[in-house]
């Protein structure tokens, strides 16, 4: 999931992701406490016929980092974790992981960097 602002963040929409995170998080943490899904479903989840995995893309961030707290060092080629919330004018990014301050963007497409 993704959004993105100009200075006005959607907060009825980021509240529901807000929301939905916690449940996610709520559940995982009473599996990784033992509690069996059977015990929290009862019955009310729909039924996954036919089912297998698949990959869906997600979108990311990918520029030089620096600063990063496990990436170390100046102007590292990245690819952030999934892109959650983007704020250009206000100039940040949230990230799956963590935030971001953004920095110059990269240059267009068919544009050089002006030498």
């Amino acid at each position: 999931m993704v959004t993105f602002t100009n200075g006005n963040p959607q907060h009825e929409s980021l509240a529901k992701t807000a929301e939905r995170l916690s449940a996610l998080a709520a559940d995982l943490r009473a599996i990784a406490h033992g509690q069996l899904p059977e015990e929290f479903l009862a019955g009310s989840a729909p039924t996954l016929d036919w089912w297998s995995p698949a990959v869906r893309p997600s979108v990311c961030l990918e520029g030089l980092v620096s600063g990063h707290p496990v990436l170390v060092g100046q102007d590292r080629a990245i690819r952030t974790s999934e892109l959650w919330h983007l704020d250009q004018e206000a100039g940040w990014a949230r990230t799956y992981s963590r935030w971001y301050r953004l920095g110059q963007p990269a240059p267009a497409l068919g544009q050089g960097t002006g030498s």
